[in-house]
């Protein structure tokens, strides 16, 4: 006991616990030192984890392991010690042992929700998405967060999309579109109006069998959005040129906006330098660059022939999604 008093004294605090514990190793009865151990060991998790504190700040990594290891050591049922600890070793590059530590604090407080959402960031970043999603609803369960439940779905967002076909996520980036491409576009993110529309039978279409976009295909068929042609094929390879959007914009927008709207984009001439009022298509692209839909050139041209690309189409699915349900769930093609 005078051993470890004067230990105490030094300031020695863990050679000083040392000595009190045996001496109540010897004598079980001694008074007073459990307590004292227990301020003891106190003092040294506090010391312990300023200086691990301190140490991260610096960026000195080792130093802060060190220090927290023996914050731990001192009171192992600390479950924010471990998710301090954790955020080093994240910051270290060491996401294995970061996992760990903030699986330990969670095992010791069910509650802490800041660990979950920490998870859930290292889950993300491994591109573990599914783990992650987990983690953001747990942690939501915990602490409903706006913020946090925006993260969660836009990760349930992005999972859906990685699980979609490579021709439809290759769409943003594509410098022309093919039917299919459009088909499934339309058909993914414009889903709830598109089932909205009433529903025909199109009758034969003898070349989409087995095609990846067969699904969505055949829902803008039936909705009367995008047609067969008249020999019953679909030609999902065929590439898209403006001409060929504009009545598919046209169909969208006047089928799915308010009638007020409707007649403001029918009754609209919109001049083009390139495509005149007795053009058959010129009706379908007045209305849609009426609506926002689509454009035309500074110049004032329509350009009937041009490829549409994938960034124009996602521009024009966008912009009807906001004249007609802008709450609409979507997947979205980043």
């Amino acid at each position: 006991m005078g051993r470890g008093r004067s230990l105490q004294e030094l300031e020695q605090d863990d050679e000083a616990i040392a000595a009190f514990e045996a001496a109540l190793a010897l004598d079980a009865s001694l008074p007073d030192l459990p307590r004292r151990i227990e301020v003891l060991r106190f003092r040294g998790v506090e010391r312990n984890i300023a200086a691990a504190r301190q140490a991260a700040r610096g960026g000195e990594i080792d130093v802060a392991r060190r220090a927290y290891g023996r914050a731990i050591d001192n009171s192992p049922d600390s479950a924010f010690l471990y998710r301090e600890l954790a955020g080093i070793e994240a910051r270290a590059g060491d996401r294995d042992a970061a996992t760990s530590h903030y699986r330990k604090a969670l095992e010791l407080d069910p509650s802490d929700a800041a660990s979950l959402v920490q998870l859930a960031e290292l889950f993300e970043a491994g591109d573990d998405l599914e783990g992650a999603l987990k983690a953001y609803s747990d942690a939501l369960e915990l602490e409903p967060s706006d913020r946090l439940r925006e993260r969660r779905d836009a990760l349930s967002a992005r999972i859906a999309f990685a699980r979609l076909p490579e021709e439809y996520r290759s769409i943003q980036d594509a410098p022309q579109i093919t039917r299919a491409q459009l088909a499934a576009l339309i058909g993914i993110r414009l889903a709830p109006q598109v089932r909205a529309l009433p529903q025909t039978e199109p009758g034969v279409i003898t070349d989409v069998r087995g095609s990846w976009a067969e699904r969505w295909i055949m829902e803008v068929a039936r909705a009367g959005v995008m047609e067969p042609f008249a020999n019953h094929t679909f030609q999902p390879r065929a590439i898209v040129r403006r001409v060929d959007l504009a009545p598919i914009v046209g169909r969208l927008i006047l089928r799915l906006s308010s009638p007020q709207q409707a007649k403001g984009w029918q009754t609209t001439l919109t001049p083009f330098t390139d495509l005149f009022p007795g053009h058959l298509a010129y009706a379908a692209a007045s209305a849609a660059v009426a609506s926002g839909a689509m454009s035309k050139t500074p110049e004032g041209a329509f350009r009937p022939s041009q490829p549409v690309s994938g960034a124009e189409a996602i521009a024009m699915v966008e912009r009807v999604q906001s004249l007609t349900s802008p709450s609409s769930p979507t997947v979205r093609v980043r």
